[in-house]
């Protein structure tokens, strides 16, 4: 088998016209995002993969121009493809008698490979539907709120929130072949596109999501490490995901990316708005105000109408007012804590696997969420005042909700390291516990007219294969195992997503179904 360097790949790249490249990568991206053509789904994912073809347009932009002649065609990719697969990496070539560095090593290229390939994995029918929830319809809500969403993105995009929704998804629609014309869709003859997008709306999108090739190429830089770890690093077409060419107008490159800057991406953009301030208002009022509450949502679908789902309350303990987990289900004599925390681990521990940096990042995520769990089950034993209703509780079960993804939290690479930590804690006995992300758990809920919750968490913890798998992969073999259905989608998501639909042309509808 042949082994490669990124530079091989850059050499071989450089040779394509940038524009016309980087539109046939995009078109190329949208089939397997659309999964509408059979060919191309034949080569997917071994040969050809959404994270390969996010880096093929990366390294264009870095080493190519639009005044090259030769055109990329489907040869030209696979053999760009072939060469990525084929990438070593340095980080690997530890010596096995070192064991400490060898098993460091593996260690991190298997996060990195987790952070840089199942992150564009994941599915995005439920990305509009859960933004318009988190950044419109709670906030418009929450009375005298000491921060205000809806504001603070016009702020930024001089749109709302849901015009930066349809406008986004409506570029999204109409790009063709991996190049989007502004004048055809403000040109689009469709009373119901004409609510929403003009000159003006259109223009202040485009402005704030794309970029010029020396804009983009000095962005790309913003994390760039080591050579070997090229692959691994930020990706500024997450940024600025419409590129502006040189001769040839605009293109899309990565049409997931684009979906996920006007929705996941709303949230990056209040934060990074804040991120050099003492504090960051906006992270305090989302996780407390907004993520909170988007959960609780969730959980109300299966647990309101038994009342089964309590909303944290304080308690007295001493002289000192405590508060409970976050939410709270009681059946009988269990009950399921959850913790909410909005962020997991940061971009650059993601990206190059830096072990202790991930180990500081789960140490003030995961891990203080045990530690805040452990504290509670500890006083409802004590049978401190207002714990009442949990003084009859003989099982606990723990859980995490985390806005952004921390994969392998199940692994024994993660879970070790969150061991080390509470064991420094002084909590001795580690409790059982399951970390499930946002959308783990917008999948979950529909299951839970099925089974209960306690009961796929009693499943998963006492199989030693499926207590290493991050939750949707073990609701996946748990489903199929027992012959289930493994596509029921959520019910207050899905009716959500049609009624923004409804405001879409009906031109565009044909394609709303996102898997």
């Amino acid at each position: 088998m042949d082994c490669y360097t990124i530079e091989d790949l850059y050499q071989y790249i450089k040779k394509y016209c940038l524009h016309s490249a980087l539109a046939f990568v995009g078109d190329i991206g949208a089939k397997l995002l659309k999964r509408d053509d059979p060919k191309i789904l034949s080569l997917c994912p071994q040969v050809i993969n959404e994270w390969q073809l996010a880096f093929i347009a990366k390294a264009l932009i870095l080493n190519s121009n639009d005044y090259k002649s030769k055109s990329l065609d489907i040869k030209g990719l696979l053999k760009c493809a072939n060469i990525y697969n084929n990438l070593g990496d340095k980080f690997l070539k530890v010596s096995r008698e070192d064991d400490d560095k060898f098993q460091k090593a593996g260690q991190s290229f298997l996060i990195r490979t987790a952070y840089q390939q199942f992150y564009l994995q994941r599915k995005i029918n439920y990305l509009i539907p859960r933004a318009l929830f988190l950044f419109e319809e709670i906030p418009s809500k929450i009375s005298d709120p000491n921060f205000e969403v809806d504001k603070e993105i016009k702020d930024i995009y001089n749109l709302s929130v849901k015009e930066v929704i349809m406008i986004g998804f409506t570029i999204f629609a109409t790009t063709k072949r991996g190049y989007f014309y502004p004048d055809y869709l403000i040109n689009f003859n469709d009373k119901d596109l004409k609510k929403f997008i003009t000159k003006e709306t259109l223009g202040n999108l485009i402005d704030r999501l794309s970029a010029d090739y020396p804009k983009l190429r000095e962005a790309f830089n913003y994390y760039k490490g080591e050579e070997e770890l090229d692959p691994f690093g930020f990706n500024a077409l997450r940024m600025y995901p419409i590129v502006k060419t040189e001769v040839a107008g605009l293109v899309v490159p990565v049409p997931r990316f684009l979906l996920e800057r006007i929705t996941t991406g709303l949230y990056y953009s209040l934060m990074d708005k804040y991120k050099n301030y003492s504090s960051n208002i906006f992270m305090e009022f989302f996780g407390k105000e907004i993520f909170e509450r988007y959960v609780g949502l969730l959980l109300e679908q299966e647990y309101k109408i038994n009342k089964l789902l309590f909303k944290e309350w304080s308690y007295r303990k001493g002289r000192n007012e405590c508060l409970t987990s976050d939410w709270i289900v009681v059946k009988d004599n269990k009950a399921i804590l959850i913790e909410c925390k909005t962020s997991g681990i940061s971009m650059e521990a993601k990206s190059y696997a830096e072990l202790e940096k991930i180990k500081d990042d789960l140490k003030l995520r995961v891990v203080k969420a045990i530690e805040q769990m452990v504290s509670l089950v500890n006083d409802v034993k004590r049978k401190c005042k207002d714990l009442e209703r949990l003084y009859s509780i003989k099982k606990f079960y723990y859980v995490i909700v985390t806005y952004d993804k921390i994969y392998l939290s199940s692994s024994f690479i993660i879970k070790d390291m969150i061991k080390k930590e509470l064991i420094q804690k002084g909590i001795k006995k580690i409790p059982k516990y399951e970390v499930l992300s946002i959308d783990e758990l917008e999948d979950l809920i529909p299951y839970l007219k099925d089974f209960n919750l306690d009961f796929l968490l009693d499943n998963k913890f006492r199989n030693k294969k499926w207590a290493q798998y991050d939750f949707n992969e073990f609701m996946y073999y748990f489903l199929t195992e027992n012959s289930l259905d493994i596509k029921k989608e959520n019910e207050m998501l899905r009716n959500k997503s049609d009624k923004f639909f409804e405001g879409i042309s009906p031109r565009l509808k044909s394609i709303k179904k996102l898997s």
